[in-house]
């Protein structure tokens, strides 16, 4: 092969190898904007001022295979549990989670 000829042909092995690359360079492009990035929520959980301090006591109840458990209670004001579930469910839905995985009924939104 003549010199000029083995120049030729390594320009074009050059070119080659540089359109592979920016070949490789659009898929990854696309790959990497494709790709799906945790986004955190703005959502800053806002821990509830209880109205009353819960009461603790134990209690008993049937669990699922019909055997009485004992466990320990607490006692919370109606309204204070449900400023408490509303943040926790504001929380898991500001995070991304579903509606079925957060416990959220149609009727609540």
């Amino acid at each position: 092969m003549s010199a000029t000829g083995a120049f030729q042909h390594s320009k074009i092995a050059q070119r080659s190898w540089m359109q592979l690359g920016f070949i490789w360079l659009i898929l990854l492009g696309f790959l990497s904007a494709c790709a799906g990035t945790p986004i955190r929520s703005v959502y800053s959980v806002v821990v509830p001022k209880l109205k009353a301090a819960p009461v603790y006591q134990e209690c008993q109840f049937t669990g699922k295979d019909g055997v009485i458990l004992t466990e320990t209670c607490a006692k919370l004001l109606k309204s204070d549990l449900e400023l408490i579930i509303r943040e926790l469910k504001g929380a898991c839905i500001a995070n991304g989670q579903t509606d079925e995985e957060c416990q959220i009924k149609a009727s609540e939104n």
